[in-house]
């Protein structure tokens, strides 16, 4: 479904708040989740991406067998075949936290979403504001959103409405009936007879639904609507701005409507688009498909292999979740999220390219104002973004940590020492000399980097003396900001320098394990899991904290929360990283590293290490890319990996 263009128009008005007003993402949240309208939610996944102001993205795979597509305006989910659903994108309403309960059907409004249990009865999570989630205790076996309204089948084919009451559209035509589809402000229906019926507003013709029968199916967009005849063909009507109302012809197994275009699949399994295009909603993946929904500015389509694919613009709602999430970086209305795997995502503002990640794996990831960066696995750096400063000109050589500033980019290379390159105008280019910093940040034109002796050094504009005033003691951590510096001290207080504009030096007292710094603002996380801001945004969110918060970081008005997800050998390295990239074993896939589980050479996982590993050991004997034989990861099987097997006998 999706929403009329001046509701839309108003729903972007306020989702683009997003980049004007503090957002908190947590990465890992595991304590319950609750909002205004829904029932309280559990068991977030570990190396989830959440915000109550703008987006979750779960740290779990979609699953292997799906049962159902669902797409909201900018909300996107699947159900598996056991009832689980998941659910990703815009989550200012919570509406992309389905219960934890078995459903068997599932669909999204614009900041709700809908679900109906094991016994039809529907639920609903997210905004209330027009009764859409006091749904009646009725049975149905289908049920779908639309702007603030809903519309079912009851177990005989009869319409059921709840909701936005607005333009009549809680009052259905009787009858008997076969699919249903909501739109912006109004719902289609086919009856039984495989005829048409149409209610709700009525602006742009999207309720003057064609006569006859041989309908099979309904889509309902923003201000138009879609049908599709027992032959395959398409019929729309509506609105017509974009093309929206022309569809293609040949046949067709599925249709979908957005808002102003329309998505089909066709009947040899391929995608097809028309109207709108102008964030990429018409430019559909290719290859074989067997399911179609559409939400607002996006399409997501089930392949013929049960993967998933999405297309339109650089939202949250386009990300399919695989996988815990162990690193997050903010930029300037637009933010990245690392996977286990190293694969990473971006979602948000996309002028320069910022948020078109290159393929492969990375280690850690910065982001500057316009501009991203991430460390290889080799130490190696790319930078993708704006370079029109050159700062993602990147230096050659290995590098440990990276950060994005303004319009330069700030690194340690792995012997300690910083490289720097991209706009040096104030001298934020001219890094200090030394091979002892284990910390850095790029501010808007100023940087600084923690020693490891504790001492911080600042450098560019304003002048260090301003800038870092005060900051001649012992930290653990430091944070650029605008025009100010935020450092921790190795009590944990806060202590800041610079900062005359709007009270970015306003800290607030206690014990803290974290600071950032955005323009004119700071974030701070407590000892408690307290996220607490100042600055020009006073607040970072309300109620958002969480034990587990262990690592945050800010960009303009942006600020992120990461928690800690397990880390059973407290390496500093999270299991699912040192899973994914095969620096431990999972033998029994509880994600879990093998070796915080069993004793090194207990290959048959049973508790002891006898003779049965040994056999296993044995027969492993010689070269071995990645196998549980070889216990020094040497890369062959040999003397020395028998030797710490007999040392570990019967343990």
């Amino acid at each position: 479904m999706d929403i009329n263009r001046s509701s839309h128009q108003e729903h972007l008005r306020h989702r683009n708040q997003w980049y004007s007003v503090t957002a908190i993402l947590a990465v890992g949240v595991t304590a319950s989740v609750s909002r205004p309208g829904f029932a309280s939610r559990t068991n977030v996944p570990p190396g989830s991406v959440v915000s109550a102001q703008g987006i979750y993205l779960p740290g779990i795979a979609v699953p292997e067998r799906i049962a159902q597509l669902a797409a909201g305006p900018e909300t996107s989910g699947v159900l598996g075949d056991r009832g689980e659903a998941i659910a990703w994108g815009w989550n200012n309403n919570g509406q992309a936290m389905p219960p934890t309960m078995a459903l068997s059907h599932i669909d999204f409004g614009l900041e709700f979403g809908v679900g109906l249990g094991s016994d039809g009865i529907p639920v609903c999570w997210g905004d209330n504001s027009h009764g859409q989630c006091e749904p009646p205790t009725v049975a149905l076996q289908d049920v779908r959103a639309g702007y603030y309204h809903l519309v079912g089948l009851n177990m005989s084919g009869q319409l059921v409405t709840w909701g936005n009451a607005a333009f009549g559209l809680n009052s259905p035509p009787s009858g008997t009936f076969t699919a249903v589809a909501a739109g912006a402000d109004f719902s289609v229906a086919i009856r039984t007879d495989g005829s048409i019926a149409c209610w709700g507003k009525n602006s742009h013709g999207q309720c003057n639904s064609p006569d006859g029968t041989g309908f099979v199916a309904v889509a309902a967009g923003d201000l138009h609507s879609l049908a599709l005849r027992q032959d395959g063909s398409i019929v729309a009507w509506g609105s017509n701005f974009f093309g929206e109302s022309n569809p293609p012809r040949g046949a067709h197994v599925a249709i979908g409507a957005g808002y102003l275009f329309g998505a089909a699949i066709r009947a040899d399994g391929t995608l097809t688009c028309w109207g709108l295009a102008s964030s990429g909603q018409c430019d559909p993946p290719k290859g074989a498909f067997v399911a179609l929904e559409v939400g607002s500015t996006h399409g997501i389509a089930q392949r013929t292999s049960g993967g998933i694919a999405c297309w339109g613009p650089t939202s949250s709602a386009c990300i399919i979740p695989n996988g815990p999430y162990v690193e997050i970086a903010a930029g300037w209305g637009y933010g990245l999220a690392r996977r286990a795997d190293g694969d990473v995502v971006a979602w948000g503002k996309n002028d320069f390219g910022q948020c078109d990640v290159p393929s492969g794996p990375f280690v850690a990831i910065g982001a500057g104002y316009w501009h991203a960066l991430g460390i290889r696995p080799d130490g190696s750096v790319q930078c993708w973004g704006d370079n029109t400063f050159g700062q993602c000109d990147a230096r050659t050589g290995a590098f440990a940590k990276v950060a994005g500033g303004d319009r330069y980019s700030l690194a340690i290379r792995a012997d300690g020492s910083l490289a720097c390159w991209g706009d040096n105008t104030d001298s934020q280019c001219d890094v200090p000399p030394g091979r002892d910093f284990v910390a850095i940040d790029a501010g808007e034109n100023h940087a600084v980097g923690l020693r490891s002796d504790g001492s911080i050094e600042c450098w560019g504009n304003p002048l260090p003396a301003a800038v870092c005033e005060g900051l001649d003691g012992t930290y653990i951590d430091v944070a650029a900001g605008g025009n100010h510096t935020v450092a921790l001290t190795t009590e944990g207080e806060i202590v800041c320098g610079g900062g005359t504009i709007k009270f970015e030096c306003d800290v607030p007292s206690g014990t803290f394990v974290d600071v950032s710094a955005s323009q004119y603002s700071g974030a701070a996380l407590s000892t408690g899991g307290e996220l607490v801001c100042w600055g020009k945004s006073e607040t970072c969110d309300d109620g958002v904290s969480d034990p587990t918060f262990w690592k945050i970081d800010g960009e303009g008005f942006v600020v992120f929360a990461l928690t800690r997800t397990p880390d059973c050998d407290g390496d500093g390295t999270i299991d699912a990283e040192e899973i994914a990239q095969g620096l431990d074993t999972d033998l029994d896939g509880d994600l879990v590293p093998d070796s915080c589980e069993y004793a090194s050479g207990d290959l048959t996982l049973d508790g002891t290490v006898d003779a049965a590993d040994l056999a296993v050991l044995l027969g492993s004997w010689g070269r071995c890319g990645d196998c549980p034989a070889d216990l020094d990861h040497s890369g062959e099987v040999d003397a020395a990996d028998l030797a710490l097997l007999l040392g570990k006998w019967s343990v």
